[in-house]
């Protein structure tokens, strides 16, 4: 977890209460569309969050990220086939974590060229049940100008690691819970980290995604069940100092399903690119 200071806050028996409440009256948010009422239903959610963790003396902690890829793909939909730029900033109490990101179409050639054609606000929550690692998140989606077209959405998720050999088996389960309610995508597969030196360590990561029909047919204009993807990727985490590092990274998507492959016009897409990080 990121450095920073130790923060107290006052507390009652309540707080487990509140943040379930919270929790609870957010989804309705979603399930009523509202943005105002999903942001600010998430903004009490990491308070109360913040204040259960805080319990335990808690460290609150924040940061920034920026960064460039040379296209967009999410859950295995290529969304953007041309340069993006990603910036992101984020707040952790203790375990917990709120994050906003945005997607800036960089290429002019494109019909959001140097405008957010995507951005998100996200809650997340870390734990470990043994050598386990858990981490439930809900994500809320926002599409500027495109209200018709793509209305806002949330996706429920959660993902999963335990170590296996020399690897980490990884899986990530999401579902959306709004707009597009039960639309489900699946990937699984193994990480190989490594390091290099005390400043330099890289991952190879190897996956597999699947999507339920809805999902591809929202998407990916099939109406079928299918083994979307297979992903390959590399990445290198360089720590110039203790609180900056740069992430370049690579990532080839191929899709499996030749339907999929028809549907969309593409058997496999190429993204690579850099992240700045700066951890306050």
């Amino acid at each position: 977890m990121f450095s920073g200071r130790t923060i107290l806050i006052d507390t009652s028996a309540y707080t487990a209460l509140l943040l379930s409440h919270t929790a609870d009256r957010f989804a309705a948010g979603l399930k009523s569309h509202s943005k105002k009422s999903a942001f600010l239903l998430m903004f009490l959610f990491i308070c109360s969050a913040g204040a259960f963790a805080s319990e335990n003396n808690s460290v609150l902690s924040c940061g920034a990220e920026a960064g460039y890829n040379s296209s967009y793909i999410w859950d295995g939909v290529v969304v953007n086939e041309s340069a993006v730029v990603q910036p992101s900033a984020y707040v952790s109490v203790g375990d917990f974590t709120v994050e906003g990101w945005g997607n800036l179409v960089a290429n002019g050639s494109e019909k959001f060229q140097n405008r957010f054609n995507e951005t998100s606000l996200s809650v997340s929550c870390e734990t470990e049940v043994g050598e386990v690692g858990i981490e439930p998140f809900l994500e809320y989606y926002i599409y500027p100008g495109q209200e018709n077209d793509n209305p806002s959405t949330g996706m429920l998720s959660v993902k999963m690691s335990v170590p296996f050999g020399l690897f980490k088996a990884v899986t990530t389960q999401s579902v959306d819970v709004a707009a597009y309610k039960g639309a489900y995508y699946g990937e699984a597969g193994l990480i190989y980290p490594g390091a290099c030196r005390h400043n330099l360590s890289f991952e190879i990561s190897a996956k597999f995604g699947w999507a339920s029909s809805y999902f591809n047919n929202t998407y990916n204009n099939l109406d079928k069940t299918a083994l979307d993807d297979f992903q390959a990727g590399f990445s290198a985490n360089y720590r110039l100092t203790p609180t900056f590092h740069v992430v370049p990274h690579f990532e080839l998507y191929t899709f499996l399903d030749n339907d999929l492959i028809k549907a969309t016009n593409r058997a496999r897409v190429v993204n690579f690119g850099v992240n700045f990080t700066y951890d306050l």
